[in-house]
């Protein structure tokens, strides 16, 4: 920053300072940069009239300002952005020149081709037209007679391994048929030693199932007789034919979608206090009469508002009555919603209002009330002209107390008085009635804490991994604002416009007015409409070259004049290769009487 603060005017060239030294910072023809309200100005400079008076070439189009700091930025320091932009150009275009140069290689070039890379480093290999060459070179019939050969061969490999396969399966399985006989001998012999004992188990076990078999047709017969069936479950219901599903739900700790959000912290407009304004729960902003979108992360919250479900006002009552900044604004401005000032950020705003009850009275919702204290008083009996004798004080009482002891015409401390003739002067102390009034307070203090007054915007979203969704979207929202501002910055700076000059002729010379100020530097590029080789009319920069004469058409930007177009005296323009225009022509035929039209360019440090 500069030494000093401007004083600017709407509407006015006159620039004032304030500690400033305008004669050693600035000459005619440099810029000043100063943000008012946010936005950044760039404003050239006409003349420098002493250290703290300068005058502008146009008139200051923002709004009048006093105190502004400001940056000194010298016409030289514009001109090395225009020159460090040609050079950028001038490489991209080299890039492009290389990468048409690759691609003719590649696509018509026979054999190996070199290529150049971005690095300076170059590739060989094959170009497609060779690998076309090599393609179109191959027999496609001889190619079929080796694969379907090839098939064939491969076919009876899989029959032969398909056979062999299976005479080993039948192998394997006659082994394994003569080994089961054998086990199977044994086992018969086995089978038929254990069968008599065996019979006489099952025997037994056959009058015990009998005995239990009786028990359970009685207990059977007594059930039959006892159920109730409305009481009984339908599996094809899932539980739908519950006589009380809450409590049911509620026996076994399970919830609904419903009652879960409940239990989540927090709801929608929620109105919290928070200890550290920079560390906020996510979904949380401060209550600060800040507008906020109606759209995005804030859209719940404004639905809800002009549902009814939160208190409201106009942006007219908000701003009149300090009491009304307890309410929401849906409508502030286009797109905008106002939140509640419970932090007293906005001028005029109560500071750190209490909280209280509503006693019941509905029309008391969203509106604030102003600092009160009970009233305090005390009486004094007894009186004279000059002071209250001793014996007249018939009481003192509450916050009235005696300061001073008149004696004579001179005033005396009490304590150095004599007892004949004691007048007193009277005071009023509140300190008497009660300690909370305090000398140096200026404002009624509760005993508190500080912090930051916030509403929930929208309620905790969570997910099964380890993002939280609403810290997410919060984060994004506030990267989306970043970089809206990002954009806006930069669009301030660079702009473009292309200016029509009309048919133009031989020496004619023609001003068009800068379209970002007469004072503004920018870049100029003049073209004119010519027919090339082809026959088509294409627009193009025509070069300038001296032979005896001009040859071309040149644009410039001219300070405080504007765009300037200039012709030859000679022709408009010439071959391509003297001039370097791209329109490929060969005859030297004055060009007359042409099309043209200007890009301006404008780039702001």
């Amino acid at each position: 920053m500069s030494a000093g603060t401007l004083a600017l005017t709407n509407n006015s060239a006159s620039v004032g300072g304030d500690g400033t030294t305008f004669t050693t910072d600035l000459t005619a023809g440099d810029f000043i940069v100063v943000t008012v309200g946010g936005v950044p100005y760039t404003l050239p400079v006409k003349a420098v009239n002493n250290n703290t008076a300068l005058t502008l070439v146009s008139n200051y189009s923002g709004p009048t300002q006093a105190g502004a700091a400001w940056s000194a930025v010298p016409r030289a320091a514009l001109n090395m952005v225009t020159a460090a932009l040609v050079v950028q150009s001038t490489e991209a275009l080299r890039g492009l020149n290389d990468d048409k140069q690759n691609w003719q290689a590649v696509f018509s070039a026979s054999g190996d081709i070199t290529v150049l890379l971005p690095d300076g480093s170059t590739f060989t290999g094959p170009s497609w037209k060779s690998i076309q060459d090599i393609l179109t070179s191959i027999d496609i019939d001889v190619v079929q007679q080796l694969a379907d050969q090839v098939r064939g061969d491969a076919l009876q490999v899989a029959t032969d391994k398909d056979a062999a396969h299976s005479d080993a399966v039948a192998a394997r399985a006659d082994a394994e048929a003569a080994e089961s006989a054998n086990s199977s001998a044994q086992s018969a012999k086995s089978a038929a030693e254990t069968a008599a004992g065996t019979a006489t188990s099952k025997a037994t076990e056959a009058e015990g199932h009998a005995d239990a078999a009786g028990t359970a047709r009685a207990a059977a017969e007594l059930a039959a007789a006892t159920v109730q069936p409305e009481n009984l479950l339908q599996n094809m219901n899932n539980l739908n034919d519950l006589t009380d599903k809450p409590a049911a739900r509620s026996n076994l700790e399970v919830f609904s979608r419903t009652e879960i959000a409940d239990l989540l912290p927090g709801y929608l407009g929620q109105v919290d206090w928070q200890e550290m304004r920079g560390a906020l729960e996510p979904g949380t902003a401060p209550r600060d009469g800040q507008e906020v979108d109606q759209t995005g992360i804030f859209a719940d919250l404004y639905a809800r508002a002009i549902a009814g479900k939160l208190p409201t006002c106009t942006e007219a009552e908000w701003q009149a009555d300090p009491l009304k900044r307890g309410c929401y604004v849906p409508e502030s401005s286009p797109g905008k919603m106002r939140l509640p000032d419970d932090n007293g950020v906005q001028p005029g705003s109560l500071r750190i209002p209490v909280k209280v009850g509503d006693a019941g009275d509905m029309s008391l919702m969203g509106t604030m009330a102003g600092s009160a204290l009970p009233n305090i008083k005390g009486t004094l009996l007894g009186s004279t002209a000059r002071g209250v004798y001793k014996d007249d004080v018939s009481e003192i009482n509450g916050p009235i107390q005696k300061i001073q002891q008149y004696t004579g015409n001179g005033i005396v401390p009490q304590s150095t008085a004599s007892a004949a003739n004691e007048r007193y002067q009277i005071g009023f102390n509140a300190t008497l009635a009660s300690g909370v009034y305090q000398d140096g307070v200026t404002e009624i203090q509760p005993n508190r804490q500080y912090g930051c007054w916030t509403v929930r915007f929208a309620t905790r979203a969570t997910n099964g991994g380890s993002i939280d969704a609403l810290a997410l979207a919060t984060a994004i929202a506030e990267g989306d604002q970043i970089n809206a501002n990002a954009i806006i910055a930069t669009n301030e700076r660079i702009d473009y416009a292309l200016l029509d000059f009309g048919a133009m002729a031989l020496s004619q010379r023609k001003v068009l007015a800068n379209p970002f100020g007469n004072n503004q530097p920018v870049e100029v590029i003049a073209e004119i409409l010519r027919t090339d080789l082809t026959g088509q009319a294409r627009w193009g920069d025509s070069g300038w070259i001296y032979s005896a004469g001009g040859y071309g058409t040149k644009g410039s930007y001219m300070e405080g004049e504007g765009i300037v177009v200039q012709c030859g005296n000679n022709s408009m323009g010439n071959t391509s290769t003297q001039t370097g225009t791209p329109h490929q022509i060969t005859a030297t035929t004055a060009v007359n009487n042409v099309p043209v039209r200007v890009h301006v360019r404008k780039i702001t440090a």
